[in-house]
């Protein structure tokens, strides 16, 4: 799991982003935590970007913006080529 944070020079918090990684399909069963953007980043991603109990469940296109092409190999779907 990850936390970012973000302030501005007032150290007024601007965002706050928690990560939650899964192996599987598997949904966190809790809400996620309020004043949070939440994301659920699955070994099997969705098809689209869904959301369910204030977790946003992150697709393929999602992840693959996020870790960016230096990345590429370090996505869910690159993990289960490793086996």
């Amino acid at each position: 799991d990850m936390f970012v944070v973000m302030w501005d020079a007032n150290g007024d918090r601007v965002k706050s982003i928690g990560y939650q990684l899964k192996e599987g399909r598997e949904i966190p069963k809790d809400a996620a935590a309020k004043g949070f953007q939440n994301i659920v980043v699955r070994g099997k991603a969705a098809l689209n970007q869904t959301d369910l109990r204030n977790w946003e469940v992150a697709s393929d296109v999602q992840i693959d913006g996020f870790f960016g092409d230096s990345g590429v190999y370090w996505t869910p779907k690159k993990w289960k080529e490793l086996k």
